[in-house]
C-alpha cells in the first residue's frame, strides 16, 4: 500500500518478493538474485538486499550514518541505565526512591 507518496520499508520488501517471483516460501529465505537474478539493476538489488532484512526492516548496513546513529543510541542507552543504577545504588538517594 502506497502511504504518502512512498513505500514503507515491509511494503518495499513485498514488492520485491512479488517482483523477483516468490512470497512466503523455503525460497524466501534466499536472496532475491539467486532466486530472480534481474538483469540492468544488480547494483540497486545488492544496495537493496544488504539494506532490508527478510522483514523488512532496515538494517544498519543500509548506510554509514544509520549504523552511526543507532550506535549512538545504543550508547546512550548504556550510559543512562548505568547512571540509573549508581543513583539506585547510592545509599543517599535510596531514601528517595521508596
Amino acid at each position: 500500500m502506497i502511504k504518502r507518496g512512498y513505500l514503507e520499508a515491509l511494503e518495499f520488501y513485498k514488492v520485491l518478493n512479488i517482483i523477483s517471483g516468490f512470497s512466503n516460501s523455503d525460497a524466501s529465505k534466499k536472496s532475491i538474485l539467486e532466486i530472480y537474478p534481474l538483469t540492468g539493476f544488480p547494483e540497486i538489488l545488492n544496495v537493496i538486499e544488504i539494506s532490508l532484512d527478510n522483514e523488512g526492516n532496515i538494517l544498519d548496513a543500509a548506510s554509514i550514518m544509520l549504523s552511526q546513529v543507532r550506535s549512538h543510541i545504543r550508547n546512550l542507552d548504556k550510559m543512562i541505565r548505568k547512571k540509573l543504577e549508581e543513583i539506585i545504588r547510592d545509599k543517599k538517594l535510596s531514601l528517595f526512591l521508596q
